[in-house]
């Protein structure tokens, strides 16, 4: 019998369990790890104190920002990763980067980690005291 199932694991020690105990089973298994943005990583991610380039402005649009034009790294990655889904961009570990992305980040890179997007992000955009 065969049957398919699909985990979330969130962090590495319940990995490194699973995968220990399917390594003494016959349970065959291969798996993803999918380092897709975590903002728990750092509580200031979801502060809305970064004013944003023109060009970040323009491919995001307004609905990303708060009404004095402010934008969080939160709100900022899931725009990106919204886009790279939609265009087949992202990889588990990378996201490419076509023209808009480019342009929208300020970048001559064709792909960057998923991870480093954040630092990225801070390094282009002003901040702001709260």
């Amino acid at each position: 019998m065969d049957i398919k199932i699909t985990l979330t694991i969130h962090n590495e020690y319940e990995l490194k369990s699973l995968l220990e105990f399917l390594k003494d089973s016959s349970i065959t298994s291969d798996y993803v790890v999918n380092p897709l943005y975590n903002h728990n990583n750092n509580p200031e991610y979801s502060k809305y104190i970064y004013i944003p380039t023109s060009e970040f402005k323009h491919f995001c649009g307004n609905e990303n920002l708060n009404p004095r034009g402010y934008v969080s790294i939160d709100s900022a990655m899931k725009c990106i990763l919204k886009y790279g889904k939609r265009n087949n961009l992202l990889s588990s570990l990378y996201i490419e980067l076509d023209s808009n992305l480019r342009e929208a980040l300020k970048t001559e890179l064709y792909t960057m980690k998923i991870n480093r997007l954040p630092e990225h992000i801070m390094s282009l955009f002003e901040r702001v005291d709260a």
